[in-house]
């Protein structure tokens, strides 16, 4: 999807994602449904007439990363295995990766 599509879309009330990248920069919709930088600062699409044909990026929403649990239902003790933890401290890695982007 192109800039100019996502804009289109907003105008027309249709559901966008909240998060992209548009040339190496991170935007938002913002409640108001204004599109700004990740400190704030509002943009003004008439200054980057440039970034109209440029591809967006969409960024997954933020997920909370689940704790691992080392018990069942019933409350009896489970030992993490090895992959539990390995698979844990990935999704660590991954997800610092992404907002190291």
């Amino acid at each position: 999807m192109k800039v100019i599509d996502l804009l289109n879309k907003m105008a027309n009330g249709e559901e966008v994602p909240r998060k992209f990248m548009v040339d190496e920069d991170t935007l938002y919709i913002g409640e108001d449904e204004f599109i700004e930088y990740a400190n704030g600062e509002r943009i003004e699409w008439f200054i980057y007439p440039s970034w109209l044909n440029e591809e967006v990026e969409i960024i997954e929403e933020d997920k909370k990363i689940k704790r691992l649990s080392f018990g069942d239902i019933s409350g009896n003790p489970k030992r993490a295995t090895e992959n539990d933890i390995i698979d844990k401290i990935n999704e660590i890695i991954d997800k610092i990766n992404e907002e190291n982007k």
